[in-house]
């Protein structure tokens, strides 16, 4: 039943259109950035010199991270993360992958779905901040919290003895 149910949806996750295709990178203070267009990893370094991009696909618990070239396109439908430099010297650790997969999850959860977008002739650093998500979240939480009671409504069930006492 389980492969079933996956292969929907795989077929469903393939049934969106390649316009919601961003590539993500999750930044060292935990937010996300989006981009809908091709942009290199150079371009996001020159924001943080001091940091380099890895592919979360690359990463192997007790392996070296491996920092993109500057080169690199990022790809739509992948997830990066731009990390200190420091951690280019040192083995992936249990904890470290850990604490990356939060990161990871919370970025995703916190992100607002609006994806950065750069001009089609150049790629100036206008990645907005994505400061705007948790305040558009605590508004709709706001507004659907007058729906309806969820009070409990038992009552008890009478019993039924095909053969009463005489």
């Amino acid at each position: 039943m389980g492969i079933c149910q996956s292969c929907d949806v795989t077929a469903a996750a393939a049934a969106v259109p390649t316009m919601s295709m961003t590539a993500k990178v999750v930044l060292q203070d935990g937010k996300l950035e989006e981009y809908t267009r091709p942009v290199t990893v150079s371009h996001i370094l020159n924001k943080s010199p001091s940091s380099f991009i890895c592919n979360s696909d690359d990463m192997e618990l007790g392996d070296f991270l491996s920092a993109l070239s500057a080169d690199d396109e990022l790809h739509p439908g992948q997830l990066y993360f731009l990390l200190p430099v420091s951690m280019l010297r040192r083995r992936l650790q249990p904890e470290d992958m850990a604490a990356l997969a939060v990161r990871a999850s919370s970025a995703l959860m916190n992100s607002c779905r609006y994806p950065v977008w750069l001009p089609a002739a150049s790629c100036p650093a206008s990645a907005s901040p994505l400061a705007a998500a948790p305040q558009r979240k605590r508004d709709r939480r706001r507004r659907s919290s007058g729906g309806r009671s969820f009070a409990s409504s038992l009552s008890s069930i009478p019993e039924w003895d095909p053969d009463p006492p005489s």
